[in-house]
């Protein structure tokens, strides 16, 4: 989220945790919304999990049925900062 925050983009970045440290200091970063949510210790990332995330946007008005949305995470949930995947999602 940072690393996007930097480039200053004219839409928001939405960045899910599951660290009230991480949310707290994301609150500072430019066009970076913060989200605390729960996660699993382990796994790999599942295209459902990644759905619930896109739910949940809608649900607080942030996206709308038809758009499309860039996810960008990691394999895991294990591994932290380890950004490896990017998908593009239509929100349903």
């Amino acid at each position: 989220a940072r690393v996007l925050a930097h480039f200053r983009p004219e839409i928001p970045v939405h960045a899910f945790t599951d660290q009230q440290i991480v949310v707290g200091a994301l609150c500072v970063d430019y066009g970076v919304i913060p989200h605390l949510v729960e996660t699993p210790n382990e796994g790999y990332v599942k295209q459902v999990q990644v759905l619930e995330a896109v739910t949940k946007l809608k649900s607080k008005g942030y996206v709308h049925e038809g758009e499309m949305v860039i996810v960008l995470h990691g394999d895991s949930w294990s591994d932290q900062g380890g950004t490896s995947t990017v998908r593009l999602v239509t929100v349903a």
